[in-house]
């Protein structure tokens, strides 16, 4: 089922306060009567602002990315690390240590 836009959101809310009942609501948008009723709380919500924070897909993006970055620098990390070990073999060869 499609999201609802912000004029559905308002077309519906205004259905609730014309008292057109849930169902027909839900019906009438093509959605079930749990998103009219989540639709319903979060307008109450925001009416009397005490939304909670919802930014979820801002959330998820910035974990990636940390995530992500995390990565990068575990990974740079180790092949400095293998870098050095191997530079230092190398030296060592040379100087006739091994």
């Amino acid at each position: 089922m499609p999201r609802l836009r912000e004029n559905e959101r308002n077309q519906l809310i205004g259905m609730i306060r014309g008292r057109v009942s849930v169902s027909t609501v839900a019906h009438h948008f093509n959605v079930t009567r749990r998103t009219v009723y989540v639709t319903l709380q979060r307008e109450t919500e925001r009416a009397t602002g005490s939304q909670k924070d919802r930014p979820r897909r801002l959330v998820i993006v910035v974990v990636v990315v940390v995530v992500v970055v995390v990565v990068v620098v575990v990974v740079v990390v180790v092949v400095v690390v293998v870098v050095v070990v191997v530079v230092a073999a190398a030296a060592a060869l040379v100087a006739g240590l091994w």
